[in-house]
């Protein structure tokens, strides 16, 4: 990315796919648990939601602001890169152990 614009972009359209996250959480929450489940599960999830949120709002400043000019790169592009690569590895390591659940299993 090269202009502020093009930011906004990006985070619009990530906006755009997540926003009907909730709603479905809501309903397949709804349609697992029972009346007395439900409540519990979904306070569960939006107390995750909020904490993660406030984690991830101070990493991201942490990034910005110490990596700042660090190799040349601009803060908020290190906090892109850092950003992406970081589902990445979390897929590679789930996926690795869900093979070896798998291999346990079978």
């Amino acid at each position: 990315m090269r202009s502020g614009w093009a930011f906004v972009l990006c985070r619009f359209l990530v906006g755009f796919a997540e926003g009907p996250f909730l709603p479905i959480v809501s309903l397949i929450t709804s349609s697992w648990y029972t009346k007395e489940e439900a409540p519990l599960r979904m306070a569960i999830w939006h107390a995750g939601n909020i904490g993660s949120s406030c984690v991830s709002g101070l990493l991201a400043a942490g990034i910005q602001l110490g990596m700042e000019g660090t190799l040349g790169i601009r803060g908020w592009k290190w906090f892109l890169i850092i950003e992406g690569k970081c589902p990445s590895a979390e897929w590679t390591t789930s996926y690795l152990t869900f093979e070896g659940q798998a291999a346990s299993v079978c």
